[in-house]
């Protein structure tokens, strides 16, 4: 699935929400219905399910969602295993794809920089509510820490990896000791 990118006009809750719904539906049911049931706003809906539909949670064809397989098992896993599947659906997926990237490369970076990617990447129309919808992913996803004081982005090693930056600074740390 090349090509996929998050709007970033949703939240988690949304996204989850929304599979919820669907999942408690029998895993199909007419976008109206999902409209009806939560009060949510369509404009705001069309948004909640192209994000869903971009990280593979569900398909979306003629009003209609039905969700997948990785959305189904989102809908039954516990919260720990929920994460670790958005995790690695959010990693393929723009602007994490090219702002993970950029991390891996760097270490770290600061907001300006996911700004200048987001814009890029997710042509969003309220940029604020799009870096905060991003920060917000890759905090619940454990992809990424954040410091909201000097607003600087670093990576969250797992599985005992380090990222090249790392690497490299591993390299010259021991160097000189």
């Amino acid at each position: 699935m090349t090509g996929r990118k998050l709007t970033l006009r949703s939240s988690i809750s949304q996204v989850l929400g929304l599979i919820e719904v669907a999942y408690s539906s029998g895993g199909m049911l007419d976008a109206s219905e999902v409209n009806n049931v939560t009060d949510v706003d369509l404009d705001i809906l069309s948004h909640v399910i192209d994000d869903a539909e971009a990280l593979g949670l569900l398909e979306f064809k003629e009003g209609n969602i039905s969700l997948t397989s990785i959305g189904e098992k989102i809908a039954m896993e516990n919260p720990k295993v929920v994460k670790k599947i958005l995790r690695k659906q959010l990693v393929s997926v723009e602007p994490f794809k090219t702002i993970l990237k950029m991390l891996e490369e760097k270490g770290e970076i600061d907001r300006e920089e996911v700004v200048d990617i987001i814009v890029k990447k997710s042509n969003p129309d309220d940029l604020d509510e799009a870096f905060m919808n991003f920060i917000q992913w890759g905090l619940y996803t454990n992809i990424f820490t954040y410091d909201h004081d000097d607003e600087i982005i670093k990576p969250i090693e797992t599985g005992g990896r380090l990222s090249s930056y790392q690497k490299r600074k591993h390299k010259l740390t021991s160097f000189f000791i």
